[in-house]
């Protein structure tokens, strides 16, 4: 019996430590709200994923649901014209700064290469698919500032990245039995580069081969470098125009001899 009576209160107990818990992060969600709510200018995004927390407190408290009720349906409106607000914010700061915009809230493009998604519960975005905490309209284009200038704004040399380009393609006919001078999957002869290129990302690739293009650079050393499109885009990669806005997607790529 006393094994029994043991077992009983370690149960009890621990019982207790996850309320006491949960009570914890509730009471921390519910000062984090107060704070925010008193502010001049609250933050509806951030105010609804604290909300999104305390559901199962609502269900805990059926006498304060009423309220709790109220209070959500108060925030969702104010959270709805956020979206509206925080739409055109987005929108002007990048014109602002002469970068384009496509899509709509929470998923944008940002000049071509920058793929973004909002998620305001959370208070992240992602940007290429790598997250970040913060999702104002400061901290986003401070980060998207950062990102477009590691894409469009490093050293580059056109002749350098033909060659670079052409040796990776060779390597991927090579393995891949293809014939040289034939058409060979443009993700793959990204995948041969990153193998001689630390931290070398498929945007990075991209924007390489806009460049190469905006440049009008399609024949080198007797070669000649063509791109083609494929039916499947989740095999190709975005070509980017940054004059004429043009996006394309291509899949395929060669290189032959000069005749």
């Amino acid at each position: 019996m006393e094994q029994n009576a043991i077992d009983i209160v370690s149960a009890l107990q621990e019982q207790h430590q996850q309320i006491t818990k949960q009570y914890n992060i509730w009471d921390k969600c519910w000062k984090n709200i107060r704070v925010e709510i008193q502010k001049e200018t609250p933050d509806y995004a951030t105010l609804k994923h604290y909300l999104s927390q305390l559901e199962t407190w609502g269900d805990s408290f059926p006498k304060e649901r009423e309220n709790f009720t109220l209070l959500q349906s108060h925030i969702n409106q104010n959270y709805r014209n956020y979206i509206s607000k925080y739409t055109a914010q987005i929108k002007n700061w990048c014109e602002a700064n002469n970068l384009s915009l496509t899509g709509e809230f929470p998923e944008y493009t940002i000049d071509g290469l920058l793929d973004i998604k909002i998620d305001p519960n959370e208070n992240i975005v992602y940007i290429n698919k790598r997250s970040k905490r913060n999702i104002s309209i400061q901290n986003i284009g401070s980060i998207i500032l950062q990102e477009n200038k590691s894409l469009w704004d490093k050293p580059y040399n056109t002749k350098r990245f033909f060659n670079a380009l052409r040796e990776a393609y060779n390597s991927v006919c090579t393995q891949k039995n293809i014939s040289m001078g034939e058409y060979a999957p443009i993700r793959e002869v990204f995948r041969a580069m990153t193998k001689t290129k630390k931290k070398y990302t498929q945007p990075n690739f991209s924007a390489d081969i806009s460049r190469l293009l905006e440049n009008g650079f399609f024949e080198d050393g007797g070669y000649i470098f063509e791109l083609s499109p494929v039916r499947d885009s989740r095999k190709a990669i975005l070509v980017y125009n940054r004059r004429t806005k043009e996006k394309v997607y291509r899949g395929l790529v060669k290189f032959t001899p000069m005749r």
